[in-house]
């Protein structure tokens, strides 16, 4: 709980009756274990009223043979709402924003079409892998 240290107010929004709410969305399976699906701090909410969890887009994303690291988000219009989607990739071999559009188009075929991705930023570094922030003190 580092990042709730002296902040009560971000401590009760969390503990509940002695519960850790950790805002991830799961279910049990049928060997009684707890998959984790999404986070609730990650639902992307259309301009049309549509929920996307962006960790579904990403996994399909991800099975591009050429495609190390995925991040989806919504697009922001001129109205200030997320009216589409952008997947920001990091990629194993150069390609233009075009195929790589072209290629999560072909993985996402069966998606409805609020789920599929309208934008492609392509990285030239990786995404930063810490969860942590250094604390000012």
């Amino acid at each position: 709980m580092m990042g709730y240290y002296k902040q009560p107010e971000k401590t009760a929004e969390v503990l509940k009756d002695g519960w850790f709410y950790t805002g991830d969305y799961g279910y049990i399976n049928d060997k009684d274990q707890l998959v984790i699906t999404g986070r609730k701090k990650n639902i992307i909410v259309l301009d049309n009223g549509k929920n996307v969890y962006p960790e579904e887009i990403e996994a399909y994303i991800m099975n591009i043979e050429y495609v190390t690291e995925v991040v989806v988000r919504g697009v922001i219009d001129e109205k200030g709402q997320e009216s589409s989607l952008c997947a920001e990739v990091f990629l194993s071999e150069e390609k233009t924003p075009a195929d790589v559009l072209k290629d999560i188009r072909q993985t996402t075929y069966g998606l409805p079409s609020y789920k599929q991705v309208s934008k492609v930023i392509i990285r030239t570094e990786e995404f930063d892998k810490t969860t942590s922030k250094k604390i000012r003190r």
